[in-house]
């Protein structure tokens, strides 16, 4: 494997789910984008993991393992099976790491539907693949994926969630304790699924979470706008918003939420 260069931009900081990573999750997200291949990938073994990214620390195996875990929840990484290994592979690959003019092909086998991009020499000349397309899951399963959110009740702007039917009952479960609402609002049932999910790694229990999200949802309803008005609790930005970057605990001034 062995350490490679690699872009590591501004975006890929300040990605919103960043906030819900611990400090060790952050460093070993950037450490895998650096371990892996050229297509994104690498070899599942926390052992190696530990070893490349961080020599110097007496860190535990069952935390590189818990920290791989958190990253999968949140959606960076794809961990799966192929030809008898355990493989990772960066799902956002190409859209922090496009800049690679001859991205070699990989010795792992991609997930299901994954589109590689290769450009090599020969010496019958250059030889491509999937150069003119952007890489990454086929847009036929992500078409597959925009019908699915729609028909669990979502809009289909946010196909890259796992559309697991136990995770969404449960996120709906965890929103309605929470709120006291019958249910999540439809218009936005896909992303506040995908945030109640990603704050799973966060917390050791669901009750941990429920107790962090109702003083999200309590702050919230006592923050006032500019124009003198409490924030209406049937606005998700307490949720979409605070709950994600931790906000809410020292402010008492409008956000740019809209009063409703």
């Amino acid at each position: 494997m062995g350490i490679k260069g690699r872009l590591i931009t501004g975006n890929i900081m300040r990605d919103r789910f960043m906030r819900l990573l611990s400090y060790e999750a952050r460093l070993l997200w950037i450490g895998l984008i650096c371990m892996a291949d050229d297509q994104g990938r690498l070899e599942n073994d926390a052992f190696v993991i530990r070893a490349e990214i961080f020599p110097f620390d007496n860190i535990e195996i069952d935390t590189i393992e818990k920290e791989l875990e958190a990253l999968e929840k949140v959606g960076y990484i794809m961990k799966y099976s192929a030809e008898d290994r355990e493989l990772i592979q960066i799902t956002k690959w190409w859209k922090h790491q496009d800049w690679m003019n001859y991205p070699q092909p990989s010795k792992f086998q991609p997930p299901e539907g994954w589109i590689d991009r290769i450009r090599i020499r020969t010496r019958e000349g250059i030889r491509e693949s999937g150069m003119e397309a952007m890489g990454g899951f086929d847009p036929r399963m992500r078409i597959q994926k925009i019908e699915v959110d729609k028909q669990n009740g979502g809009n289909g702007n946010h196909p890259s969630i796992k559309v697991d039917t136990r995770d969404t009952v449960w996120a709906n479960d965890i929103f309605v304790r929470v709120t006291g609402f019958p249910m999540i609002p439809p218009r936005q049932r896909a992303e506040a699924i995908e945030v109640i999910l990603a704050l799973r790694s966060r917390f050791p229990n669901e009750e941990e979470q429920i107790a962090y999200m109702k003083r999200k949802f309590e702050l919230w309803q006592n923050t006032k706008g500019k124009d003198g008005r409490y924030y209406s609790k049937n606005n998700l930005g307490w949720l979409l918003d605070w709950c994600v970057t931790d906000g809410g605990e020292d402010t008492a001034e409008d956000d740019g939420w809209e009063v409703l």
